[in-house]
């Protein structure tokens, strides 16, 4: 899903009279980095980059997600477990699983293998990829990007 931190940064950059540098002050992002993600060079927007610009602005998640994602279009996929056999479906009532990382990537669509590198490595996501997985967890929109950031120093 395409995003549109570019029309957030130069609107929040207008309405609250900043430069450029003084974001990147603020953010800890490099101004180069600032003014390709202003000019919409960046085609994917790191969940990091989103919570630490928002948080630059003093503004709300809620407000911000409204602006540079399109909410309604976040569709999600139906989990469909694989069928399984006899022992297999005998096996189902000693289980018990919710938000796995299978169903996760299968209702989301984002690889298991990026999944892994986020979960067990140093791999990040980006912000969409947040939001798929807030939806799939039942969480409102913004939360897990506070539950993963508001105690970290960007």
């Amino acid at each position: 899903m395409t995003h549109k931190i570019d029309i957030y940064i130069k609107n929040k950059l207008q309405e609250l009279n900043l430069k450029d540098k003084q974001l990147a002050d603020l953010s800890g992002i490099s101004p180069g980095q600032i003014s390709k993600l202003k000019n919409g060079q960046v085609s994917k927007l790191s969940a990091q980059a989103f919570y630490t610009i928002v948080t630059a602005f003093n503004d709300t998640l809620e407000n911000a997600i409204k602006i540079v994602y399109d909410v309604n279009k976040i569709k999600l996929n139906q989990y469909i477990q694989k069928e399984r056999n006899p022992f297999g479906t005998l096996m189902l009532q000693f289980e018990n699983s919710k938000n796995s990382l299978q169903e996760i990537s299968q209702r989301t669509g984002i690889k298991e293998t990026r999944l892994t590198e986020a979960y067990y490595r140093n791999g990040s996501l980006d912000a969409y990829e947040i939001l798929l997985i807030e939806k799939v967890i039942g969480l409102k929109t913004g939360d897990l990007f506070k539950k993963m950031f508001e105690n970290s120093d960007r």
